[in-house]
């Protein structure tokens, strides 16, 4: 647990800094972090989408594809405690950036209730 508790306040803290020091370019930033992230991740041997978000959410997650779009569902996602901890208002999700390089499209759509994220993915979307 104090991993995670460290984990969450790294990337608070990432969030806030990037804010701090590059303004509106933080979007970008955040993005590229994010594609980047699932890069390292392939590197050290987790190719697949499946792998890599079994990494970061246990089985508390699901994914279904059809015809070119991919819906993510995630369980209480460790990025929204991030979200939480932030001291930004236009808070970027590493997720959005992490889906759209691990499915090779884009997320068009983001819905958050009852403690779960559900990201739309549409595949050569970018």
């Amino acid at each position: 647990m104090k991993g995670e508790e460290l984990l969450v306040a790294a990337l608070a803290a990432l969030e806030d800094a990037s804010w701090e020091v590059l303004g509106e370019g933080r979007v970008a930033f955040i993005r590229v972090f994010s594609r980047r992230l699932a890069e390292e991740l392939r590197e050290l041997g987790h190719e697949e989408p499946e792998e890599q978000l079994k990494l970061a959410f246990d089985d508390a997650f699901n994914v279904e594809e059809s015809n070119g779009k991919i819906v993510v569902e995630l369980d209480d996602c460790p990025f929204c405690t991030v979200e939480k901890v932030a001291h930004v208002d236009d808070f970027v999700c590493v997720v959005v950036g992490w889906l759209e390089e691990l499915f090779d499209g884009i997320v068009y759509r983001v819905k958050k209730e009852n403690g779960k994220c559900t990201l739309f993915v549409e595949r050569n979307g970018r």
